[in-house]
């Protein structure tokens, strides 16, 4: 008797399910997320508009007092880079992809930076168009940015390739296209990877409507474990079954153990398995700096075209470089102006990767006479300090350019200490022409360029 009673109770229980498809289907996190991903990567066109925010605080220091120089507290300092963005994709013709991108960008910091930089980009095949609609206070870029305003630049993909590859362009060409058609196998496998490996953990959160449309809303964070598993894994899947030597392992591992992972969330439509949100967030705190990076994204519009209105008036790169007299048809390098257009370019490059540096170290990297980008000198610029190319660990800047003339040097030297205790450098560099009225000498440190 009791065992009928047990298999009544069954059968009710199964009628239920039977007669109730949304009880008896439950599809887990992990279900659901898969679904998204590959739903989205087979989407041919979708429009999105979202914000990307950084935000970097150096923290405040006390020095105390020696016997050269009094105690001192240097303030915190803090930036905040805000970028608002919208636009659309459309990939739905293999050979004329088209986009639409309009960014707004806005830089705050404790004494200097941008206020806005404003500009459109659009693009069908190979060729892209960029308009900046304004720049202001935009440091020495300002009056070069806004001779530009309003004013669509060419960017011809394929003609620059040309130009910059040579004979080699066809077969860079023929690998993008065969890379291109491994995409959906390769994404195949790599979610089968990320799924063993459980590199991402989903956690239910409180379903809600975007737009009128019904979403899942998980909550996602990286497992460091499963991470490693996935990296040490997904190279023996490639074509070239690339494996990871003993070295990056253990760059891996320090990575891992001291770095942070993004968390965030993700929002899928529970009937067509779109993503309509997304989030990241990712934050570093030690003891001398704090820092976080938000992207929040929304989508829309999915498998819907679009038309892109080519502009009718544009400047070519050959134009362009005109312009600002560098040359009046491809870029010479052979010209005095163009080289001390690139001097300029380089240094600010170099005060960017130093300054990132310092906010990190709290302290400029060291060396006396040391030839910028030369070889046996400082070719790259790590955690560590100046190194020999391609042998710096997190670079702050990969590969350090060189003076472009035979004969030309940038010359670095690190300043120590001294009252109130801050480090500083100088780059020394010549010129071979008036730029912005600066001639011959000049001289870069942290508070900018002098002659």
């Amino acid at each position: 008797m009791r065992n009928l009673k047990f298999l009544c109770c069954l059968s009710i229980v199964g009628s239920l399910l039977l007669a109730h498809p949304a009880l008896a289907v439950y599809e887990t996190p992990q279900q659901v997320f898969t679904k998204a991903v590959t739903n989205f990567n087979k989407s041919t066109s979708a429009s999105f508009s979202g914000v990307f925010t950084v935000k970097s605080t150096t923290k405040s220091v006390t020095y105390k007092a020696t016997k050269y120089s009094r105690a001192y507290v240097s303030p915190a300092y803090t930036t905040t880079i805000k970028s608002n963005f919208t636009g659309q994709i459309d990939d739905s013709e293999a050979q004329s992809k088209k986009y639409k991108l309009f960014i707004d960008l806005s830089v705050k910091a404790d004494g200097f930076g941008f206020e806005n930089l404003a500009m459109d980009l659009l693009g069908i095949g190979q060729k892209n168009y960029v308009r900046v609609n304004y720049a202001g206070e935009a440091g020495g870029l300002t009056s070069e940015l806004n001779m530009l305003a309003n004013q669509w630049i060419l960017l011809d993909k394929d003609a620059i390739n040309k130009e910059l590859l040579g004979s080699k362009y066809t077969d860079v060409v023929d690998k993008n296209t065969k890379n291109a058609n491994l995409d959906l196998k390769e994404l195949q496998n790599t979610l089968s990877i990320l799924r063993k490996n459980n590199v991402i953990v989903l956690t239910k959160s409180k379903d809600v409507k975007i737009n009128g449309v019904d979403t899942y809303h998980y909550n996602y964070r990286i497992n460091k474990i499963g991470l490693r598993k996935f990296l040490v894994d997904f190279g023996k899947h490639l074509q070239d079954k690339t494996t990871l030597s003993t070295s990056d392992l253990k760059s891996l591992d320090k990575w891992l153990k001291t770095g942070s992972l993004p968390t965030g969330g993700i929002w899928i439509g529970k009937k067509d398995y779109n993503i309509y949100r997304l989030t990241v967030v990712q934050n570093k705190n030690d003891s001398k700096t704090s820092s976080s990076v938000v992207v929040d994204i929304k989508f829309s519009d999915f498998n819907q075209s679009f038309y892109v209105d080519i502009p009718a008036n544009f400047l070519t790169l050959q134009e362009l470089f005109a312009k600002f007299g560098l040359s009046n048809s491809s870029v010479d390098t052979s010209t005095s102006t163009y080289r001390d257009s690139k001097r300029l370019s380089d240094l600010k490059q170099i005060q960017t990767a130093f300054e990132l540096y310092y906010t990190d170290k709290n302290d400029y990297p060291q060396g006396i006479n040391l030839l910028l980008g030369e070889a046996g000198s400082a070719q790259c610029l790590g955690e560590t300090g100046f190194k020999p190319s391609g042998s710096c660990v997190r670079p702050y800047m990969g590969l350090i350019p060189k003076d472009p003339s035979d004969g030309g040097h940038y010359i670095y030297n690190y300043i120590a200490n001294t009252s109130p205790a801050f480090s500083s450098y100088t780059v020394n560099a010549v010129l071979e022409g008036n730029v912005n009225g600066m001639t011959a000498g000049i001289t870069l440190s942290p508070s900018g360029l002098s002659d």
